[in-house]
């Protein structure tokens, strides 16, 4: 007889009501061999077992660890990409063998998910350069999303030149002006 508690002590479900083929029947293997056709009554009892389990306890979906998930200010888009995903994969959403060659509906979750945590500037110029960003391929917003990325600090490196620029220049002017630097 099989019984599944919760941690209170409550019964929360009886696998041999699912099946009548396991009442009260003694199953056991009969070999060591797990395809041996001595087996065959075991396999199959353990296979509706199996089965009755994953109907009375179906994957739930848990979108709260998802929702935390955020690219923070030192993490690269790739970095967090891979954390989202690893966090995805981990929600109860099934990731489909085939993806085909439209955005299905765990794919669709992902790349939304995916723009909703992005840094707030690296989402809007997504959205700003990438028309199908609502229902184009992850694998693109994810590309314009590195493209994005891969901008913003070329754009943070030219101005911080240019601010060293501008100081190295404010120096030269104030050391070569008469009167302008005294090492006294």
């Amino acid at each position: 007889m099989v019984e599944v508690s919760r941690p209170d002590g409550v019964m929360v479900f009886r696998p041999w009501t699912v099946s009548r083929k396991l009442r009260g029947e003694d199953y056991h293997r009969m070999s060591s061999n797990w395809t041996d056709e001595t087996n065959a009554n075991y396999c199959t009892a353990v296979a509706e077992l199996a089965e009755a389990i994953k109907v009375a306890f179906p994957a739930r979906v848990d979108t709260s660890k998802i929702g935390n998930c955020c690219q923070t200010r030192e993490e690269s888009v790739q970095d967090y990409y891979h954390r989202l995903y690893e966090t995805f994969k981990h929600s109860g959403l099934d990731e489909p063998d085939d993806r085909g060659n439209q955005p299905g509906t765990w794919e669709c979750h992902l790349r939304s998910w995916f723009l909703n945590g992005l840094r707030p500037e690296i989402a809007q110029a997504v959205k700003s350069n990438y028309i199908e960003w609502k229902n184009g391929r992850l694998t693109a917003v994810l590309a314009h999303a590195l493209h994005a990325e891969e901008q913003q600090v070329t754009k943070k490196e030219r101005a911080r030149a240019k601010t060293d620029k501008d100081l190295q220049l404010a120096l030269v002017q104030a050391v070569s002006r008469p009167g302008g630097y005294s090492a006294a």
